[in-house]
């Protein structure tokens, strides 16, 4: 689960699939047998998934530079013009989206 970034060659760690494997067996298990993981389980950050983004950015929350904007918003699949995956853009939508579900988090628990 590991992307590296075009624009330097850095790792970036999402663990999407590493959250998924987790949050699936501590809810199929009730957080008891393989399911348990103490409270650890609530370090786990949101699934870096496609649809958040387009949940936070209809909200406001998220808001694109122009350009990707445009790519996004005339997304469909016959057109070469879109954010490819383990681009500069899908990186960075990714990222942000952790950074701003984490944000919510730790207003609503303030």
């Amino acid at each position: 689960d590991v992307t590296v970034d075009p624009r330097d060659g850095s790792q970036v760690f999402l663990y999407k699939r590493a959250q998924i494997f987790v949050g699936d067996l501590w809810g199929r298990f009730n957080g008891r047998g393989l399911g348990h993981f103490d409270d650890t389980v609530k370090e786990l950050t949101m699934f870096a998934d496609y649809r958040v983004p387009v949940v936070l950015r209809n909200m406001g929350i998220l808001i694109y530079e122009p350009n990707l904007a445009r790519k996004v918003d005339q997304h469909n699949f016959s057109t070469a013009d879109i954010v490819q995956a383990g681009s500069a853009e899908e990186v960075d939508i990714r990222a942000c989206t952790v950074q701003a579900v984490e944000r919510m988090r730790a207003a609503l628990e303030a």
